[in-house]
């Protein structure tokens, strides 16, 4: 990245924090947004030196990495902020102070992962919103991710949402990947199902990377398992009463100017929708749209990241 174009990305994020700081979201009474920002905490130099005197340990790169992320953020202005391979607890505090006008609450989980430091979750919560509750499910089971459970409030307004980041599609042996997203797969719906049966109407929003393509895979095939984004979509009873959970990223798909869907791009795999919102029914009625955050919007979002970030927008 040249000079120019950091000095442009720190330009625009300091007008924007004067801009929208403080201003609500201003196209939706509720606005979500899923951000996979690949190996994030590794953008900083190390947690037991995070901070000097002056700010956090950051090389030139790192900050314009950071600064491209956070324009995002910024220009879209959401409620609520699901990431994935997120930084710690410290690094969000200070991404938050620094470049999103300190208007949001920040949570980090660390779970157990193959990663010897484990791959964090977190969410940004804005301040007029209440956190009634934020636990990591699971850590160790849910193929030693976990799965980011939290209920947010604003008035009479609640929404709970399951933060979920699937096994990635790498293996050795061939279906291993796929039987692992099965698996957390299954284990999603009965959690959902849980949450259901003590409140049917309770309205659940499900999203973040589930690294799985529509249609059948070649792992999945060799797992002898269905397709995952099927899965999640099938009629399930609560009580005696069937219902399913609302995939608005396919139902309501927005493309980009090629016509294509995807929501992650790099040099190991092909450009592939992997991110999701998936609605329960109480949700779906409040439904507005779905907008992924393009290249050709965003020239500068794939520094951030090689997954776009995604943004749900509620009635």
């Amino acid at each position: 990245m040249s000079g120019k174009i950091i000095i442009h990305s720190f330009i625009c994020i300091f007008l924007l924090l004067f801009i929208v700081g403080s201003v609500p979201s201003l196209f939706a009474d509720v606005r979500i947004m899923n951000y996979n920002l690949k190996n994030f905490w590794l953008s900083f130099d190390g947690e037991p030196e995070i901070y000097f005197e002056e700010g956090a340990s950051l090389s030139f790169k790192d900050l314009a990495r950071i600064a491209d992320a956070s324009f995002v953020i910024n220009r879209f202005n959401p409620d609520v902020v699901g990431i994935l391979e997120s930084a710690g607890l410290a690094e969000l505090i200070f991404l938050n102070e620094r470049f999103l006008g300190n208007r949001y609450r920040c949570f980090s989980f660390r779970a157990t992962d193959s990663r010897t430091a484990g791959i964090p979750l977190g969410f940004l919560v804005r301040k007029d919103w209440k956190v009634e509750s934020m636990e990591l499910l699971e850590p160790r089971t849910f193929s030693s991710r976990g799965v980011l459970k939290a209920r947010i409030s604003r008035g009479d307004d609640e929404i709970t949402f399951f933060l979920v980041h699937f096994k990635s599609q790498v293996e050795d042996n061939a279906g291993d990947s796929a039987r692992k997203r099965d698996a957390q797969g299954r284990r999603l719906l009965e959690l959902v199902r849980e949450e259901l049966s003590q409140n049917p109407d309770a309205e659940l929003v499900i999203f973040g990377d589930f690294n799985d393509v529509p249609g059948l895979s070649k792992q999945e095939k060799a797992a002898g398992v269905p397709d995952l984004i099927e899965l999640l979509q099938r009629d399930f009873e609560v009580n005696g009463t069937k219902t399913r959970l609302y995939n608005v990223t396919l139902l309501h798909p927005d493309r980009d100017t090629s016509g294509k869907l995807w929501s992650e791009k790099s040099t190991d795999y092909p450009p592939a929708l992997l991110d999701y919102f998936l609605l329960s029914q109480k949700t779906y009625s409040r439904f507005k749209r779905v907008d992924h955050i393009y290249p050709e919007e965003f020239s500068y979002v794939l520094e951030a990241s090689d997954h776009l970030p995604c943004i749900l927008d509620l009635k």
